[in-house]
């Protein structure tokens, strides 16, 4: 996670984290970053555009290297118009007629005096000055008029492969590079996890535990130059949203105010210029499941969220990626917190019922009576 001092001293502290909101549209999330670099950047270097922008082309090797394709089964609710294109995150924002007008002008407007341009104006232009920035990074928009509210506009963000690459490098995105070989637990696994495995009620059907089952990787920082070393499953939607959104959060979006870092998507939605900024769920079919050709929503749906599962195992692995470490860390604790709760429940049901069968024989109870 990265933090700015007066000196641009820029900190990653090792540790997985979450960003995520919760709007009309669901629950958005990012993915976890990992490292332990300390660099020292230029007091500049930080928010210019030009700072991202030298993608060098891919070598020939690199080129030759299996990249593996994106389903593009839901071109209606997770890409641009063209179907080509996957929306990696979703700027929103709310305006009137005059201000359609106004956001349409040249964004060479912007140079005009702040002084002299009323709050709506003054929000144009931000709106305007930061989507030239998001764009000289190598992103790209596409704006979409509300479909039942005319006022609401969306921004469609957009990641091109490079820019991915460039910016899961330089923040040490860890990527699998080689199939682990360390045997999971065995010998020291927990009696009660052996007695729960006992009753089938608790787990799920053939088909749907061999989705389940994943291969655990040995992980490495990403590097673009060894492109062949890591596993075909980069990048997924979590890891897509939160690089955009490592971007969001760093791009300028006032060329007046120099000395004051104005900065970042967050900024401009607590100042009101934006409304909210997410990234979009996966298409649903809640009707019908198939294990092997739903999504990983529909599987959460069918096997985590619905209440018919609530004496299930948890799929973690699938929470993780579709979530994110934190979410993913939190419900493994709840799970083991729970676990570890049935022998206390068990003996204190016990108690309750040796209890009611001892009511007659209590002295202090017959002594009231």
């Amino acid at each position: 996670m990265f933090f700015y001092s007066e000196n641009m001293t820029v900190y990653n502290n090792r540790c997985t984290f979450l960003l995520y909101y919760e709007y009309d549209l669901g629950i958005s999330v990012g993915i976890s970053l990992c490292g332990n670099r300390k660099g020292y950047l230029k007091h500049n270097s930080c928010f210019e555009c030009e700072s991202l922008m030298d993608i060098t082309e891919l070598t020939e090797r690199q080129r030759k290297c299996k990249i593996s394709k994106l389903q593009r089964n839901d071109f209606e609710t997770t890409y641009f118009k063209d179907g080509k294109r996957k929306i990696d995150y979703v700027l929103t924002y709310e305006c009137n007629e005059i201000d359609d007008e106004k956001e349409s002008s040249s964004v060479n407007d912007v140079g005009n005096s702040p002084h002299t341009r009323s709050r709506e104006e003054r929000k144009v232009m931000k709106r305007l000055q930061y989507e030239a920035n998001l764009r000289q990074l190598g992103l790209e928009l596409e704006h979409v008029e509300g479909k039942y509210c005319k006022r609401t506009h969306f921004v469609l963000v957009h990641a091109p492969f490079l820019l991915l690459m460039k910016q899961a490098e330089s923040v040490s995105l860890k990527m699998p590079v080689l199939q682990s070989d360390v045997e999971g637990r065995t010998v020291l696994e927990g009696i009660l996890d052996k007695f729960m495995k006992r009753f089938h009620f608790l787990t799920f059907d053939e088909k749907t535990n061999e989705r389940l089952k994943e291969p655990n990787y040995f992980t490495a920082p990403f590097i673009t130059a060894h492109l062949e070393c890591y596993v075909d499953t980069f990048f997924d939607d979590s890891e897509r949203s939160r690089l955009v959104y490592d971007l969001l959060i760093r791009t300028k979006y006032d060329i007046h105010e120099t000395e004051k870092y104005r900065v970042g998507i967050e900024r401009l939605i607590k100042n009101g210029t934006y409304t909210s900024a997410f990234p979009l769920h996966e298409k649903c079919e809640w009707n019908e499941y198939n294990a092997d050709r739903s999504t990983d929503r529909e599987f959460l749906y069918w096997n985590w969220a619905r209440i018919t599962n609530i004496c299930k195992y948890q799929p973690l692995s699938l929470i993780k990626k579709y979530f994110g470490s934190k979410v993913g860390w939190y419900f493994a604790w709840l799970g083991y917190y729970t676990k570890t709760l049935i022998p206390a429940a068990v003996i204190g049901i016990l108690c309750f019922i040796y209890g009611i069968l001892t009511v007659s024989e209590d002295i202090p109870r017959s002594l009231l009576l």
